[in-house]
């Protein structure tokens, strides 16, 4: 089935920063219009499934004159029955405040396209987000913006009807650095799982989200959850059953040179969490790497990411099918991105690749505006 984006008439309101701050925290933008339609994503090659690896760098930042770069804090989505990848705020720091943009990046054209709708969020970052498939709709959950966490909410986008919804009721309380992921499997049907974040402390709680009932519930989970965190990196694996996996985020984050970043793996079955053993190597301690998923070939992408004191410029690669991390050394004929930190990835099916973007460089803080694609199998 299409989706079909409604031409959008807007304007994007204004507001006035700090970074993905610490659980313990105490602009004026334009748009065009845009109409556009989704394709039928297509088969993907399964011949590609068996070449081996053999990554490459290539500077890639969409075709001119627009692109979202320059923006960090934010937390891509790829509507996975189209070519289309959603992102919404961002701060720009140090060039200026945090937005309520909504950009849309068409991996076939290879164009970014500001679009809005009516209720957008007010501005914000370090929020969490994932795609509701039957709904057609994206879910954003929480969020800071320059002045501090900011109160529980969430909103769906409705890219059919193109209209902002919020969400009433139980909400998450990690407002700040949650992790959010469809999960198909979830007993009694799919639901969007939201785990950690924080504003004054850090939440471990569970949370499953009821797309059809627009609902949020806290999980009994049969085990433990992970520790409190923020910032983690958080997927949804379709092997084994069904399971979201978290790895990273950081238990401290402030003051920087006192930041404890975690590099425990979990997964969550839908009924309970289970921290996956320490079996070979795995990235060090990190929060906010860049990361993307490729469910056919159950491969996570982890880019790059933040210790607070320095960022991180490697490559790493999560084979679900064993449950082992491999460091990648993709070679740079053009040159290859710079550390950074709180930067977007979306799978890009059409390149057979990784779209990277945004970011931000501690600890001189710096927004890059470049773009760039990870092919793993040129």
């Amino acid at each position: 089935m299409l989706l079909r984006f409604v031409r959008f008439l807007t304007g994007v309101g204004c507001v006035v920063l700090a970074a993905c701050g610490s659980a313990d925290d105490s602009a004026t933008s334009t748009s065009q219009d845009a109409g556009f339609e989704t394709r039928d994503a297509g088969e993907h090659d399964a011949g590609a499934v068996a070449r081996p690896l053999a990554p490459v760098w290539t500077p890639r930042s969409g075709t001119p004159p627009t692109t979202p770069g320059g923006r960090w804090g934010i937390r891509p989505v790829l509507a996975p029955d189209s070519d289309l990848l959603f992102t919404f705020g961002g701060s720009q720091y140090p060039e200026g405040a945090s937005v309520a943009e909504l950009w849309v990046f068409d991996f076939t054209s290879d164009v970014w396209t500001e679009v809005s709708a009516p209720g957008a969020p007010a501005p914000r970052y370090c929020y969490c987000a994932t795609y509701l498939p039957e709904q057609r709709e994206l879910l954003i959950v929480g969020g800071r913006d320059d002045a501090g966490p900011l109160r529980p909410a969430a909103w769906t986008l409705d890219i059919v009807g193109g209209r902002w919804l919020p969400i009433g009721g139980t909400l998450p309380a990690g407002v700040t650095g949650c992790g959010a992921a469809w999960m198909p499997t979830m007993p009694g049907g799919g639901r969007a799982i939201v785990f950690g974040g924080g504003a004054r402390t850090y939440d471990r709680r569970t949370y499953a989200y009821d797309p059809v009932d627009r609902s949020f519930s806290i999980v009994a989970t049969a085990s433990t959850a992970p520790p409190g965190r923020q910032d983690a990196m958080m997927t949804f694996d379709p092997g084994d059953g069904g399971r979201v996996l978290v790895f990273g985020g950081a238990s401290r984050v402030f003051p920087p040179d006192e930041a404890e970043p975690l590099d425990d793996m979990w997964s969550f079955d839908g009924v309970q969490w289970r921290e996956l053993p320490r079996d070979g190597p795995r990235p060090a301690p990190r929060r906010f790497s860049a990361d993307a998923f490729d469910p056919e070939r159950r491969e996570w992408v982890l880019v790059g990411g933040t210790r607070e004191v320095a960022d991180f410029d490697d490559v790493w690669l999560f084979d679900a099918s064993t449950d082992r991390w491999t460091e990648l050394t993709p070679a740079a004929p053009n040159g290859a991105p710079a550390a950074r930190g709180f930067a977007g990835l979306g799978h890009d099916r059409v390149a057979g690749g990784y779209r990277l973007f945004g970011g931000l460089q501690q600890p001189d803080f710096r927004a890059p505006t470049d773009g760039w694609l990870l092919e793993l199998r040129p």
